[in-house]
């Protein structure tokens, strides 16, 4: 065996043992078995053609080198027994190991072959000019340079990527473990592509629907479709995906296509047909050669025809629970027996008490549909025989032949019925968002704070986050789709780790790849208090049919008794759903007191706050969902003086305009607000003297005069406040001196907020200030000379900050200061601060929405954080 195969048979081979020998770290392990299983052959190949050519071993070394490294790596993990600390960090070294490997292969390989193919055209060229009639010669020259192009078209396409990159309705990354499609894919393909497979069909029936019930794996058929190599060989960057969902906004979806950022640019819209046009134009003009458009979940068939434009090599795929008769339907038959069973092995992990009969049950009572397999797999996840069976008996009791749906739903709730009551109760709170929506973890957090008494910090919010992810209820996503965040996240499975951290007692340390995680972890214990929640940038999402499940839990009791009420408002009239028949109530019909502790109103595009008096004096925390364009805020407020949390969140493309705000001064016992995308045109004397309030948060809001027409004379503002975020707030050109008088505030958070080009100097008297974050706005030149009043400042951070010119000459004097985050190219570098000799000096990337690495110990005075 030659030198260079010879270590990763070793490396495959110390794989293979410790995957036998040890009960952790399988996944990881059976994730880098998988990859060296496909480079092994790669890696042959290159050493035997190596051989032939005489090439140099020098570009070998290093990859050897790593390779040894990492069979050091799996070594030490065959060790590791009970130590949480160890079992976590190794797992995500593992991972970075498989990373690294993939990235050789995808990257230096690749360049190492152009590099190759060039010289090889120079001595072909120089052969050729002594022999120009050999014909061997000039067909080997042409082979030579037909590879030699493809390798430059490769580096076209990834340019016209990054130019992809800049709209929207990019099509989401496939999900792990996908089992038993490959037979629907080959079949829908041949619905999309000719029958040569060569091209776009654009024969008869230009708009396919694929249609099965909920849950059977429609939306995971067609992500498959687009991520096909052979679709992306002949659409190339022209497939486009659009999430409908049940109460779908045309003008809405339209615009997050031209406008993914929500306040990079807006295009102004006169209706839905100005919208149609729009988009047509964009199709026919902006693009290039054969496109496909995917409608996931749709409900209404009228939808689909403002999709619908006759253009030459255009196709529309529409996933759906219903049957359109007016369209091609394509049907695809549910899990062989076969299949099934592999899913479902995929998503548990049976023991060895677990016979195959009682496996072959359970995934019997599943009816080979995949979201209940992969719900009931996930519950049943490292159980004993005895849970098992108790599931079965469960799972088997008072069968009947129902629709699809509502097995999916009566299979969904025994699952419910498996958690522990905290993880019930936090799972029924997911019913008061509305479907198909990013659920920001921050949310979560000022909720369950109060309700469950989870710490501020966020480690009871992700735990519970993480162990409703592990049984497939919830989805815990990356912050965005966003390629800015690309190089700074770890993949799904490493972030879950992360959430176990409360869970595990898991400590991070010495990762190589650059982490945005809660750094705390790396810090003394006397800085831990007052750094941010680590829910900061994490979103949750929810399977409609999850979500409609944990409504109809909601919705068993009768509605004045519900602990949690959720109200829809059907053009002007609210009604909520009540369990006989699947009906319906008006809540206007209502007429007793309500003892409801949990209320959401989600509301349409066209409500018109014509609100009818609800009763419900138990109210604690508040959700209202809204999409129209001016709202105002109900009058029963007043009533609800036990309310201490209010999230308000618009989910429309535009800032809501809130009117009547002045009612949240009759709220006294209010501790936390959060307001997302709404436009505060000014913010009443009583309401900044909420007495009891702790916490404000401000998202993607315009707040061009929220503070301007108050003084601050006799004013105590916010007294008990302890942290303020404010993150893509437009309008906000001064930090307002009259929120300089909250003088217990510790944590203040400004980030994106690109306007903001001055604090006040009244920011001096924030003298219990702990920590301060002024990420990304771009226009701030300068920090006040009061900043150095500021003896308890702990942490600055003033990455990207690229106006920023330097900082007061006094700062040296805060002798608590003890970090200061900076960019690499921007206006502080972190050889111009170095006179703050007792200060840590942390260099990020640039372009990062949350600004904290890993350091391996403790800071150094400057140090160079990367991927």
């Amino acid at each position: 065996m030659d030198p260079f195969s010879e270590p990763v048979s070793q490396l495959s081979d110390a794989v293979k043992f410790v995957i036998q020998t040890t009960a952790h770290f399988k996944p990881q392990l059976r994730q880098l078995k998988s990859t060296l299983e496909r480079i092994a052959p790669i890696i042959d190949d290159i050493q035997n053609r190596n051989r032939k050519l005489g090439s140099t071993q020098q570009e070998q070394e290093m990859f050897i080198k790593e390779i040894q490294e990492a069979q050091k790596l799996v070594n030490k993990c065959s060790k590791i027994k009970w130590n949480f600390f160890k079992w976590f960090t190794h797992s995500l070294k593992l991972k970075d190991l498989d990373q690294k490997l993939l990235r050789f292969f995808q990257i230096e390989v690749q360049a190492v072959q152009c590099r190759d193919i060039k010289e090889l055209l120079e001595e072909v060229k120089y052969v050729t000019d002594r022999k120009k009639n050999s014909e061997t010669c000039v067909a080997l020259e042409q082979k030579l340079s037909s590879r030699s192009m493809q390798m430059s078209s490769k580096g076209e396409k990834k340019s016209e990527t990054s130019k992809r990159k800049k709209i929207g309705w990019r099509v989401p990354p496939l999900p792990r473990g996908i089992v038993g499609f490959e037979e629907p894919l080959k079949n829908l393909k041949a619905k999309i592509l000719s029958d040569d497979g060569s091209s776009m069909d654009c024969g008869a029936g230009k708009v396919v629907v694929v249609s099965a019930a909920g849950g059977c794996g429609k939306t995971t058929l067609v992500k498959m479709l687009c991520n096909d190599p052979q679709i992306q060989d002949n659409i190339g960057d022209n497939v486009f995906f659009v999430t409908v969902s049940e109460t779908p906004d045309f003008i809405a979806s339209v615009n997050d296509l031209f406008n993914p950022d929500c306040f990079d640019r807006q295009i102004k819209f006169q209706g839905i047909e100005d919208a149609k046009n729009k988009l047509e134009n964009f199709l026919r003009e902006k693009l290039s050669g054969p496109i496909l458009l995917v409608l996931d979940d749709v409900w209404d068939e009228s939808y689909i025809e403002n999709f619908e434009f006759d253009i030459k090599g255009y196709k529309l795929l529409v996933t759906s629970r219903i049957r359109f008769p007016k369209y091609e339907v394509f049907k695809f038959n549910p899990l062989s027996d076969e299949h099934a069973k592999i899913l479902f092995l995929n998503s548990t992990k049976a023991d060895s008490t677990i016979d195959e009969n009682l496996v072959d049950k359970m995934v019997k009572c599943c009816k080979n549909h995949p979201l209940t397999i992969s719900v009931v797999g996930g519950s049943l996840n490292g159980k004993n025989k005895v849970a098992w069976e108790s599931m079965l008996n469960s799972l088997s009791q008072g069968h009947s032949v129902l629709d699809l749906n509502q097995e999916v739903l009566h299979r969904l709730e025994r699952s419910f019925e498996a958690l522990e009551v905290k993880f019930k109760q936090c799972f029924l709170d997911f019913g008061l968002f509305l479907e198909d929506q990013r659920i920001p973890a921050s949310t979560l957090l000022d909720m369950w704070v109060h309700l469950y008494h989870h710490d501020d910090e966020g480690i009871d919010t992700l735990a519970k986050i993480y162990e409703l992810s592990y049984r497939n209820l919830v989805n815990d996503i990356d912050p965005s789709s966003d390629p800015k965040y690309e190089l700074q996240h770890l993949d799904e499975a490493a972030r879950r780790n992360l959430l176990a951290i409360a869970l595990g007692g898991f400590l991070l340390n010495g990762h190589s790849s650059c982490m945005l995680i809660p750094f705390y972890y790396c810090l003394s214990e006397e800085d831990s208090h007052s750094l941010p929640n680590v829910c900061v940038k994490q979103f949750v999402t929810q399977h409609d049919l999850l979500r409609q499940l944990a409504i109809n839990l909601n919705s068993k009791l009768p509605v004045v008794k519900r602990p949690r009420l959720v109200i829809n408002a059907k053009d002007d009239r609210l009604i909520t759903n009540v369990q006989e028949d699947d009906q319906i109530a008006s809540i206007e019909q209502i007429e007793e007191p309500m003892q409801a502790r949990l209320l959401s109103i989600s509301t349409g595009e066209e409500f018109s706050s014509r609100w009818c008096n609800i009763r419900v004096p138990e109210v604690e925390v508040m959700v209202l969902n809204l999409k129209s364009k001016t709202y105002t805020l109900p009058p029963f407020l007043k009533e609800m003086q036990k309310m201490k949390v209010l999230n308000i969140t618009n989910y429309g493309f535009q800032p809501t305009e809130l009117k009547e705000f002045h009612l949240l001064d009759c709220l006294s016992n209010l501790t936390r607000i959060r307001l997302e995308k709404v436009a505060i045109s000014s913010l009443g004397r009583s309401t900044l003297e909420l007495v009891n309030l702790q916490k404000i948060s401000f998202t993607k809001c315009k707040m061009n005069h929220a503070f301007e027409e108050l003084t601050t004379d006799n004013l105590n503002v916010w007294p008990r406040l302890v942290e303020i975020e404010m993150d893509k707030c437009k309008g906000l050109v001064v930090y307002p001196g009259i929120l300089c008088n909250s003088v217990y505030l510790k944590k203040l958070s400004i980030t994106n907020c690109t306007n903001l080009c001055e604090i006040s100097e009244d920011f001096g008297k924030l003298t219990s200030l702990e920590t301060l974050i002024l990420h990304n706005c771009t226009e701030l030149k300068k920090l006040p000379e009061s900043i150095t009043k500021l003896l308890n400042l702990s942490i600055l951070d003033i990455s990207d900050c690229l106006n920023l010119q330097g900082l007061p000459e006094l700062l040296g004097s805060l002798g608590g200061l003890r970090t200061i985050y900076v960019s690499m190219h921007t206006g502080v570098q972190p050889q111009s601060i170095e006179y703050l000799s007792n200060t840590n000096i942390v260099t990020v990337p640039t372009s990062l929405d949350l600004v904290y690495s890993i350091p391996e110990t403790h800071f150094n005075k400057v140090t160079l954080y990367a991927g």
